[in-house]
């Protein structure tokens, strides 16, 4: 048979089943044929079946890599932080008292499908912090186990890309990540601080020993992971994962994942949440005197978070609206343009936290951050188009108070940082009362300050038509102020008439010489140069005297479906496209299918300054 045999897919896939219990059926048929295609190539074998053949030869060995092959790793740091704010405000106190009951002082808690080890050493960083300020005195042992042995290996390794600890809030990040150096500085490692707690081994919760283990977990996270298997399959292992849990202990599954109406002798604490229905009570042993009470935790507030959102993008308020609902536990309240509007709306509505852009007209978020921010102002969380670790705006932001940042991806994108986004202002809220006292070592080994480009021959075309000219005018300025040293023109829709005149105005409102630019130039002029053309004149002199230079497009408005077929067709290089609100660009524009991202205008010089320095 050939390399789609139905036949050899069907068998490979109910071995796999029968390892993990991972229910491969006619729905996955295309994701097994996909995975197995990769494997059968790496191999070097000629089909599918082959690979049947070699997976029954050498079964021990290979029988491993089909199950990394054939197991869904997605997992992320702080995944459904619901479950940990439960923990914290209903369960965490009676946690500290059975853990003190004990001669270890330990909290012990299991994560059963730890996968790479996301879910491990996000609890690790939430029960360093919690006990730290509330129980000083006790522990905590996680254990980690899957049925994947190379991502239990991947987790004892503890290494991750930076951008996965981005996700963290910053009071639970403090200083558990050392950045690696050289080829690997991209890359982030636990420290042993936080390691030491934590211990992983493979384990198959489906073939777990019938006999009961001497030690009580206190918690067992297994979540997103019975989805995967049959109702039979899951009663089997909740009763397994119950007999190991602690009279009382919660096991955490899913939020997806609803074990009522299986018969099963477990209680429903909400949230995805069980404990043992019947209360057991726990072997007595001699309780060592307490070095600190626990403290009585508030309960958990009903009120949403009242939120005001500061950004001068009218698009990034509406997605923001759509993420910050009410039944996920917040209301924004209100909204500002501008540092200086976000300053009256913060004395007149009072919220209880804040959402705050960095580029923005009037006064910028860094700028509101150093005038305003003091111990009795709401927290801030910087949403932003600046990179958290590129240039000195975004670690000036956290210095001068904010508690946290978030960064502003593409529009296209922006709906799948909600969750991040709604992490980071509850917890916020939850840590305003203990400010950070410096920058985490992270941050810091990330930072590196904001240049401007080193190659001088870069080029930057501002395009747009006549009605833009007010904000052309602004960046003009702007980049005249920073003493631009890119190679700059203004390339206007219909305006082959005006152009000298429209010079000499601009060169006096911004400083800058401006000059007209040649409708055949046999070079395209050096640094710090700024010139100003029709689009339509100068577009194709422009094409050919490119060559491999660097270029940054940024368009204005809107332009004509000619235009945009032009700027399309420049490869390489960065486009930013202006965000407004009602939207002018379609799905369908040339530009659209093309643009490196849209935002606002006033966020466009920060931006290619970076685009630069990466090319360069």
């Amino acid at each position: 048979m050939g390399l789609g045999s139905e036949d050899a897919i069907e068998k490979i896939s109910k071995i796999a089943s029968e390892l993990t219990g991972v229910q491969l059926g006619e729905r996955q048929r295309s994701m097994v044929e996909t995975r197995l295609t990769r494997r059968v190539s790496q191999l070097k074998l000629k089909n599918l079946d082959e690979y049947h053949q070699y997976l029954m030869k050498n079964f021990d060995l290979e029988s491993r890599a089909l199950i990394s092959l054939l197991t869904t790793h997605h997992t992320f740091f702080f995944r459904e932080f619901l479950h940990f704010k439960y923990i914290e405000d209903h369960a965490l106190p009676k946690l500290i008292e059975v853990a003190r009951s004990r001669p270890d002082k330990t909290i012990h808690i299991w994560s059963a499908a730890s996968s790479r080890g996301q879910e491990v050493y996000s609890l690790a960083m939430f029960f360093s912090k919690l006990l730290k300020e509330r129980a000083p005195d006790v522990k905590y042992k996680i254990l980690g186990s899957d049925v994947d042995i190379e991502s239990v290996n991947w987790a004892k390794n503890g290494v991750y890309h930076k951008n996965e600890i981005k996700e963290v809030p910053l009071p639970y990040l403090a200083d558990n990540w050392a950045r690696g150096k050289g080829n690997i500085s991209d890359f982030v490692k636990v420290k042993d601080s936080l390691k030491a707690h934590c211990h992983f081994e493979d384990r198959n919760i489906l073939k777990l020993s019938p006999t009961q283990e001497s030690k009580h977990y206190d918690l067992i996270f297994c979540r997103n992971v019975l989805i995967y298997f049959n109702s039979e399959q899951i009663k089997t292992v909740i009763n397994s994962l119950m007999q190991r849990l602690h009279p009382d202990g919660h096991l955490v599954v899913g939020v997806s994942e609803s074990l009522l109406g299986l018969g099963l002798d477990i209680e429903s604490k909400g949230s995805s949440i069980y404990t043992h229905k019947k209360a057991v009570a726990e072997p007595k042993v001699d309780r060592a005197p307490e070095i600190k009470p626990a403290p009585v935790l508030a309960p958990v507030s009903s009120k949403p978070l009242r939120v005001l959102c500061v950004d001068d993008s009218k698009s990034i308020l509406v997605l923001l609206s759509k993420i910050l609902t009410k039944d996920k536990g917040f209301e924004i309240v209100g909204t500002a343009m501008s540092g200086l509007e976000a300053k009256e709306q913060v004395e007149k509505l009072k919220p209880d936290v804040v959402t705050l852009d960095i580029h923005m007209p009037q006064q910028t978020g860094v700028e509101y951050l150093k005038a305003n921010m003091s111990k009795n102002h709401p927290p801030v969380v910087m949403i932003s188009s600046v990179s958290r670790e590129d240039g000195d705006l975004a670690i000036k932001a956290l210095e001068y108070g904010a508690s946290d940042y978030v960064e502003k991806p593409t529009l296209q994108t922006f709906p799948q940082k909600s969750d991040e986004i709604q992490l980071k202002l509850r917890s916020a809220v939850e840590n305003s009362k203990s400010s950070l006292s410096s920058i985490s070592t992270f941050d810091q080994s990330f930072r590196r300050p904001s240049g401007q480009p080193t190659r001088k021959d870069e080029i930057c075309a501002i395009v747009c038509g006549m009605g833009e000219i007010k904000k052309a005018e602004k960046i003009l300025k702007e980049l005249k102020s920073l003493n631009w040293s890119v190679t700059t023109m203004l390339l206007i829709e219909g305006a082959p008439g005006v152009l000298p005149k429209m010079a000499e105005k601009l060169s006096q409102s911004t400083g800058a010489s401006i000059q007209v630019m040649k409708v055949d130039p046999e070079v395209i002029p050096g640094p710090g140069y700024f010139g100003i053309g029709d689009f339509h004149e100068s577009i194709h002199s422009f094409t050919d005297l490119r060559k491999n230079r660097p270029l940054a497009i940024w368009v204005l408005g809107g332009l004509s479906k000619s235009s945009q077929g032009q700027l399309a067709e420049f490869k390489n290089a960065q486009i930013l496209l202006e965000d407004r609100s009602p939207s002018i660009w379609k799905s369908e524009d040339p530009l659209m299918k093309v643009a490196t991202d849209v935002m606002p205008w006033n966020s466009y010089v920060y931006m290619t300054g970076e685009y630069f320095k990466k090319v360069g």
